[in-house]
C-alpha cells in the first residue's frame, strides 16, 4: 500500500510519501526522490501549473529559484546578509556621529554672527560700488571705441 500526502504551508510546501516494501512500510526519501528529481521539482511544477492555469504562479522563493541549496549554503547566505546589515548599521552610526560632531563645532554665538553680518554687508556695498564703476568704465570704453571708429573714417 502506497500512501502519499502533501501539505501546503505558505511560502513552502511539503510532500510526504510512505512506501510499502516487502510488506514493511518504510519512508526512504532518497529511494523515492533522487537529488536530480528534487532539483527539477520546482521548475517542473511551475511549468505544469502554468500550462494548467494559463499563468505562472509564484511557487519559487529565494531558496529555490536557482535550484535547491543545502542548509550550509542557506546559512552562509544568511550570515552574509547579517554581516551586510551590520556593516550598514555601523556606516549609518558613523555618518550620524560625523553629523553630530559637525553640529558641535558650529559657533552659535550671536555676537560673532552679528559681526559676520556687518562684514558681509560691507562686502556687498564694496561689490555694488565695483559693479557701478565697471558699468561706467564699459560706457567710457564704448564712447572711446566710437571716437576711434569716427577718427579712422576721417
Amino acid at each position: 500500500m502506497d500512501v502519499s500526502s502533501s501539505l501546503v504551508e505558505m511560502p513552502v510546501s511539503f510532500l510526504c510519501t510512505i512506501v510499502e516494501i516487502d510488506g514493511v512500510e518504510r519512508l526512504k526519501c532518497k529511494d523515492i526522490l533522487t537529488k536530480k528529481e528534487l532539483k527539477r521539482f520546482h521548475p517542473d511544477l511551475g511549468a505544469f501549473l502554468e500550462q494548467a492555469l494559463g499563468y505562472m504562479p509564484s511557487i519559487q522563493n529565494n531558496a529555490t529559484i536557482n535550484g535547491n541549496r543545502t542548509i550550509k549554503e542557506l546559512k552562509q547566505q544568511e550570515d552574509l546578509s547579517f554581516k551586510k546589515s551590520l556593516e550598514n548599521i555601523y556606516k549609518h552610526n558613523e555618518a550620524t556621529q560625523n553629523i553630530i560632531d559637525e553640529a558641535n563645532h558650529i559657533d552659535y554665538n550671536l555676537s560673532g554672527l552679528l559681526e559676520k553680518t556687518r562684514t558681509l554687508k560691507k562686502c556687498n556695498q564694496i561689490i555694488d560700488g565695483l559693479k557701478h564703476s565697471l558699468n561706467q568704465y564699459q560706457k567710457e570704453v564704448l564712447g572711446l571705441t566710437h571716437l576711434v571708429t569716427i577718427q579712422k573714417k576721417n
